[in-house]
């Protein structure tokens, strides 16, 4: 993983939230995946994978980290019959295909692009580090908002498994950048 200078990552650059968590001053971009059916239980299904490709412009332009810290799931069976098991990873190798996602600056006076790359439902290599998983049954929704940060060159992968027969899965990021 990468070293990112962190000389404007600091209090300055930042304000409390209504949960007294720390709400940056930079920009914040969202993205999500809808409705993506997945079928074969005992299978992870790649959903999202985000990728940090930023880097220094200039030594006055440090590379910029992504502060990823909110992902919704969902999981569209309103059967009442399954649910979706939800994973996070660090690093994925052999990234390929899938399709091109372009991240939603929701701020609203910036036209700052991300720096991050978004393929949905790529092919994968290997998953990666495992960090977490949610489960969410079924017509039913779960969120996280443990912090991740994905430094430069550093990938974040989401997976959907399917609990016991063929479903709908949607996962939305959210992550500032700094």
């Amino acid at each position: 993983m990468a070293n990112p200078s962190t000389q404007n990552q600091t209090a300055t650059n930042s304000i409390l939230d209504e949960f007294n968590k720390q709400a940056y001053l930079g920009n914040q971009y969202v993205v999500g995946v809808n409705a993506i059916t997945i079928g074969s239980v005992g299978t992870e299904y790649p959903l999202l994978v985000m990728t940090n490709s930023s880097s220094p412009s200039t030594s006055l332009a440090p590379a910029l980290s992504c502060f990823h810290n909110l992902r919704k799931f969902s999981c569209g069976d309103i059967s009442g019959s399954t649910g979706v098991l939800f994973r996070v990873y660090l690093n994925p190798t052999s990234v390929s295909g899938g399709s091109s996602v372009t991240p939603v600056n929701v701020r609203s006076g910036s036209s700052n692009k991300s720096v991050c790359t978004v393929l949905k439902q790529p092919t994968v290599g290997t998953k990666g580090t495992f960090l977490a998983e949610f489960p969410v049954g079924w017509a039913a929704q779960n969120q996280s908002n443990a912090m991740i940060i994905v430094d430069p060159g550093d990938s974040l992968l989401i997976t959907g498994e399917p609990v016991s027969g063929s479903t709908t899965a949607v996962a939305e990021a959210v992550w500032y950048e700094l």
